[in-house]
Formats: C-alpha cells, structure tokens, sequence
C-alpha cells in the first residue's frame, strides 16, 4: 500500500450530494487545497479507497470534501470513522532548518536525555491544546505522552532516527 500521512478523519456525510465532513489531522489544513487526489483508509479492515477531489472547503475545526466518486449521501456515510489520507510522495519538504513534520517522527528512537540511551519509540504525535504530544511506547510495554515542547523535547534528529526527550518524574 502507498505509505499515507493522515490529514483528517471522517465525522459525518454532508449534505445530499456525497460530500463529507473531516476533522483536522495536519497543521497546515491550507495545504489541502493543493492536493487533487485523497486516500480513504479504514484502520479496522485495512480497505483503501483512492478519490480525487472535486470542492474542498476549510471550516474552523475541520473541512468538507466532495469527491468525484461519491455521488450521494449513503454512500458518503459509509465512509465515516474512516482516515483521509494523502500519498507521501505529495507532501513538499519543509525549507527550515530543524523543522519536520509529526508524521516524520513516528518510529523513531526515543533517548533519555539523562543517559541518551533507548528507552521508547514514538507511536504517533497527537495534536491539541495547549500543545501537541508525542505518544511513546517506551521499552517495558508503557505508553507514555510527553509535550512537545523545548524543555520536554531537547532534540530531534530524522537523519540519526532519534527524539532526544527529558523524562520527569511522576506526580
């Protein structure tokens, strides 16, 4: 399957003409306007389904997609739960220096900036309020969430594979 970088999940159809409704899963939801081809993705079964877009428009908290393949509301609701998807090989590459984007992190090697030894990998970066979250399965089984911010976050390396992290101690 084509590796895919979620920007959005299903909420509910819209209207009687087949759009849907999605919530964000990007930073950058202006960038969606420039991609002419989506992927839907149900997690539980693993089908895949490849649309082009035909309208898309931002909303606060989410936006609405009509696809040329889906002509009407049942067949627009099947689709809810599902994950919206773009292919990898569309997202352009960030200029700035030290910048990445979160789904570059998933998978890499999680240090312990006391000892920069393994103790985790990233499973996924959760955006929200006041800020974002990096979710790690560190070495013994734990999930743990970490905020992605300076003082938490020392370093990230993509090229060496790694998230320099400060582990606190537990209230």
């Amino acid at each position: 399957m084509t590796k895919l970088v979620v920007v959005g999940y299903s909420v509910k159809a819209h209207a009687n003409f087949g759009g849907i409704h999605f919530s964000y899963a990007t930073s950058f939801p202006e960038r969606l306007k420039g991609y002419p081809e989506f992927v839907l993705h149900d997690s539980l079964s693993g089908e895949v389904v490849f649309l082009s877009r035909k309208t898309l428009r931002l909303l606060p908290g989410g936006f609405i997609v009509e696809f040329h393949e889906i002509r009407d509301r049942p067949t627009a609701m099947r689709y809810k739960g599902w994950e919206l998807g773009v292919s990898i090989a569309q997202v352009p590459p960030i200029a700035e220096a030290n910048a990445f984007y979160y789904f570059e992190l998933v998978g890499l090697d999680v240090l312990d900036s006391a000892t920069v030894l393994p103790v985790g990998k990233v499973k996924d970066v959760i955006p929200g309020l006041p800020y974002d979250l990096i979710d790690v399965r560190m070495n013994n089984g734990e999930l743990r969430l970490f905020p992605l911010v300076d003082t938490i976050v020392k370093e990230v390396s993509l090229d060496k594979g790694w998230v320099l992290v400060e582990i606190l101690e537990r209230l």
